[in-house]
């Protein structure tokens, strides 16, 4: 049983019996009612704010909410909101009370449940030693649950039936009291520490977040607009979420000590990670509405998970390895469309992503386009971080960190001397000759006798015993993917980023570790 009163369906050779019952009777005059079951916004018009929670059903591994019940203001532009959210943290489906899954309309004063989709939790008012608590709860099946049953009246006499796009104020029965914004009160997010080191204090949203509360006496200004979502936002939802269970079972099963990944399970998983990427890929121009959804679920969290289980000595390393594969195909749609704060939020794990350069799984591309040009992330990065990174590189001689190090240099074709500086130091003028290869024009005697000398780009590998024409390489006849020839071309474009904006520190200690020509040339082209 993955969750809570959920239950597999199998299949059996005696037949089985099931009941249909209609959800509920369409009728003309009720398409714009909210009926049990129908999902809605619930949008402050004062505060010009949606009632909010963060986290997802998910998130099993630590706690469903991550951050509870508050108003997240809806920025305006030239004085005009703007259009509707699409984010699914703002998503409420309405249920009756008694009849939860009839369909039927929901009147004005009825008792009805308000169910928040992402964390499949109730809104809910609790007593507390200081007063009463918004906040979402899990429904006790088969219990009368006072804390999660409201009623909604409105704020004009209107039909007795509810309607899309009306405004209610929402009253608490078993506590008397009624839903308020505490104006002037901001919200304090939970899961967000501004003075943690490094990275772990980049903040990824920067709204404006409000308290909600409750009070004794009704309050006019107090009213929530019930904006109905659009089935294609529903759809979308909805498909976001199937992916949900496929991913934890994985889990499980990966995380099981007697059950290893075969080729079927792996298949079938690349399979279900293919078809998500395809799913935002091929979504222009609305693709920001399902990469959106990756955070509102915390997709993201469980890619990470599954990538956390791979393990390069493990035997079933070669078919989890495929799955991690297609886990940063993923991530790289997810990046795609440059939105910051997509950016942003993946920038916490970035950490972990380092770990796995090198092992085949893909990381490196995606980590370099994540960092590339994103201010914020680059001024997070910290002396150990860089440190890291430079360790990595020395282990393992991979040409790909040069271009990691290089998107920490220069961001927006700006260079940033802080960083330019630390890199030169802790890598250039700490390992010099045992890492980068040299290069210099020299001259070397032509094949046919009596032939005047003529003048070549040569490189010089470490521990080498002797020098090599740049022209072997890259010659025509030979690919120029070749691991050294790639090695080189990083190590040149790294010295142009450490040296971009005339930074005559770098180009001395260049200088005087005698990586000459080639490299003071690069660096003169590109600075």
């Amino acid at each position: 049983m993955t969750f809570p009163y959920s239950y597999e369906v199998n299949a059996s050779a005696t037949e089985s019996g099931y009941t249909v019952k209609s959800h509920y009777r369409s009728m003309p005059n009720e398409e714009s009612s909210i009926k049990g079951g129908s999902i809605v916004r619930l949008f402050h018009r004062e505060l010009e704010s949606y009632l909010v929670a963060e986290g997802s059903f998910a998130n099993e591994k630590d706690k469903v909410v991550i951050e509870e019940v508050h108003l997240r203001k809806r920025k305006s532009e030239h004085g005009k909101l703007k259009a509707s959210s699409t984010s699914a943290i703002t998503y409420w489906q309405i249920e009756k009370d008694k009849e939860p899954l009839s369909g039927q309309v929901v009147s004005w004063g009825e008792r009805c449940r308000i169910k928040h989709l992402p964390t499949r939790l109730y809104l809910a008012i609790v007593k507390e030693k200081n007063g009463y608590t918004v906040t979402l709860k899990r429904r006790e099946l088969g219990k009368t649950d006072l804390d999660t049953v409201f009623r909604l009246f409105p704020v004009i006499e209107e039909d007795t039936g509810i309607q899309f796009d009306s405004y209610a104020r929402i009253n608490h029965p078993h506590t008397k009291t009624w839903l308020v914004a505490r104006k002037g009160e901001r919200y304090t997010r939970q899961a967000f520490d501004p003075d943690a080191p490094g990275l772990a204090s980049l903040q990824w949203d920067s709204a404006e977040l409000l308290q909600i509360g409750v009070q004794n006496q009704m309050s006019y200004d107090d009213a929530f607009a019930t904006e109905q979502v659009d089935d294609n936002l529903i759809q979308k939802f909805t498909y976001i979420a199937g992916v949900v269970p496929v991913f934890q079972a994985y889990i499980k099963e990966k995380s099981s000590q007697n059950d290893k990944i075969g080729v079927k399970k792996s298949s079938a998983m690349r399979k279900a990670l293919g078809e998500l990427a395809d799913f935002m890929q091929y979504a222009h121009p609305r693709m920001k509405d399902h990469q959106k959804l990756l955070r509102n679920l915390m997709i993201i969290e469980l890619i990470v998970q599954i990538l956390e289980g791979y393990d390069p000595k493990a035997s079933d390393a070669r078919n989890h390895q495929s799955v991690c594969q297609a886990c940063y195909r993923v991530i790289e749609v997810y990046l795609l469309g440059q939105s910051r704060k997509n950016e942003n939020y993946l920038a916490r794990f970035i950490s972990f992503f380092e770990q796995q350069i090198g092992m085949g799984l893909n990381a490196e591309q995606m980590l370099t386009e994540l960092v590339r040009d994103n201010s914020l992330i680059v001024s997070k990065f910290d002396e150990k971080e860089v440190d890291a990174i430079i360790k990595k590189l020395i282990d393992s001689k991979d040409h790909r960190f040069f271009d990691y190090l290089g998107v920490l240099c220069v961001c927006n074709d700006r260079p940033i001397p802080e960083n330019q500086d630390m890199i030169i130091k802790k890598l250039v003028l700490h390992y010099g000759e045992e890492l980068f290869y040299l290069t210099e024009v020299r001259d070397v005697q032509g094949r046919l006798y009596g032939a005047e000398p003529k003048r070549e780009i040569q490189y010089y590998p470490p521990k080498s015993q002797r020098w090599y024409s740049l022209v072997e390489i890259a010659a025509k006849d030979k690919p120029t993917h070749t691991p050294e020839y790639q090695f080189l071309v990083a190590q040149l474009d790294l010295f142009g980023k450490l040296c971009k904006g005339n930074n005559t520190e770098a180009v001395r200690i260049i200088d005087e570790s005698k990586l000459t020509d080639v490299c003071l040339s690069h660096v003169l082209c590109c600075s």
